[in-house]
């Protein structure tokens, strides 16, 4: 962590601290092409070659200061900012179809949509006998330090498993939650572990390779010792809807 004093100033409040890592989860997931970029006093989103787009800082212990350029364009910041004062997940909605449409303006390529992918909607609306667990995951690439949040779900009934990792990745993060919410489980039963993001479990399973070989080798134990019948299942380009689902349950 060193003299990093945004990621010390926000780590005095915790509630200040889980902001800081939805707001990057939101942009790691939404805009995978974007480049983060975490300095001593803000976080930076912008494009590769392009200057940032949109930023954040700490204005005091109890609140962040979202900006925009007025013209994401420009590079002069003078009169070319827009700043809005946030001290919780909900007015950073607020700002999203703001940060869209700046977004989109400079976004060098669209994500092409995905065929034959599983909607969250209709995992959420699947009232069979099985146990759902989503799981995300956020992660400073600067400090390593990271967050995941897991919602196991049954039926009407939720349960938020959730905690902070050192030395980690944000897919390192989605594993772990994945990991504590299945350690929850009392007996044998299907599940189906949904994320926004392929975690490499075919990789493993075929050929025990992959970035997070021995993260992911640890999840299939554990649900292999817990006797369920598993599914690994991505809602991929759902990273937003899966965040405020899993964010309407804590």
């Amino acid at each position: 962590m060193g003299d990093d004093k945004f990621i010390v100033n926000i780590e005095k409040n915790q509630k200040l601290t889980e902001l800081y890592y939805q707001i990057i989860n939101y942009f790691y997931q939404q805009y995978p092409n974007a480049v983060i970029s975490h300095t001593k006093s803000y976080v930076g989103i912008k494009f590769k070659g392009g200057h940032n787009k949109c930023w954040f800082q700490t204005s005091d212990l109890y609140s962040l200061d979202f900006k925009f350029r007025k013209n994401p364009n420009e590079k002069s910041l003078e009169d070319n900012v827009i700043s809005y004062r946030i001290n919780d997940f909900k007015a950073f909605q607020e700002l999203i179809p703001l940060i869209n449409e700046k977004m989109k303006e400079i976004q060098p390529s669209k994500v092409e949509p995905y065929k034959n992918r599983v909607s969250l909607i209709d995992i959420q609306n699947d009232d069979s006998d099985v146990v759902k667990i989503y799981s995300i995951g956020s992660c400073n690439p600067q400090t390593r330090l990271g967050r995941y949040t897991a919602l196991l779900q049954y039926k009407s009934h939720f349960k938020v498993v959730d905690g902070d990792l050192r030395d980690t990745t944000a897919n390192r993060c989605i594993i772990t939650g994945l990991i504590e919410a299945v350690k929850l489980l009392k007996k044998p039963c299907r599940v189906n572990l949904i994320t926004s993001t392929s975690i490499g479990v075919n990789k493993v399973i075929k050929n025990d390779k992959g970035t997070n070989a021995d993260i992911v080798r640890i999840l299939l134990n554990i649900l292999a010792e817990k006797q369920c019948d598993r599914s690994f299942i991505v809602v991929q380009g759902e990273g937003e809807e899966l965040n405020e689902f899993i964010f309407s349950k804590t």
